[in-house]
């Protein structure tokens, strides 16, 4: 329903196989009768292997721990796909926060508070935005968070919605999980520094 495009959904896929040749556990890909990925037709659809489990409890330093190593896993199988990027006007585009900082913020300014864009404006004013730059890029799930993966006793049993994988710093991942993952519950934006911490060093 996000992503129309054919061609979209055939990267998609392909970075899906090649996660799963890896090793990675995706879910795999249901081919219809005549052996094709995709359905004719409109719209078109894919179908996929069910992966029994539970998503992430934000109480289990086990499975953070198990999410922190699978997204490494993760960017080290990415970094061997070799396909061009098929970019989606849905893709994040987190570097206009540091290319355009200002413009960004400007457009934030019609719904967040007066005192906290005061806040961030200080914040991104003692950042060094121009070294976001140089950080390491390449192929991201950009978004890696706790019901996009399925938990089995406490381990990664399947990765889902590579609906935004593109390419950016894999800071970008990292920077996401980390909320995700070490926030108390669902809709939180407080971190829990230890499990921060955790994720980190996994």
């Amino acid at each position: 329903r996000r992503n129309p495009s054919r061609a979209r959904i055939a990267f998609q896929l392909d970075v899906q196989e090649h996660l799963s040749r890896a090793g990675m556990p995706a879910p795999a890909i249901i081919a219809t009768r005549d052996r094709r990925r995709i359905t004719p037709g409109e719209p078109p659809c894919v179908a996929f292997e069910y992966i029994d489990g539970a998503h992430y409890a934000f109480t289990s330093l086990a499975q953070l721990k198990a999410a922190a190593r699978t997204l490494a896993h993760l960017h080290h199988t990415l970094d061997t796909l070799r396909i061009d990027d098929v970019p989606t006007a849905m893709n994040p585009r987190v570097e206009r926060w540091w290319q355009l900082p200002e413009q960004e913020m400007e457009a934030l300014s019609a719904t967040v508070a007066p005192d906290d864009l005061a806040l961030l404006r200080q914040t991104i004013a003692q950042l060094d935005l121009g070294a976001c730059t140089g950080l390491p890029a390449g192929f991201i799930h950009g978004d890696f968070h706790g019901r996009n993966l399925i938990f089995s006793h406490d381990e990664v049993s399947a990765v889902l919605d590579f609906d935004v994988v593109h390419r950016t710093v894999r800071a970008v991942d990292v920077a996401r999980s980390v909320l995700a993952f070490a926030r108390p519950k669902r809709g939180s934006l407080h971190i829990r520094t230890g499990f921060a911490a955790t994720f980190l060093a996994e």
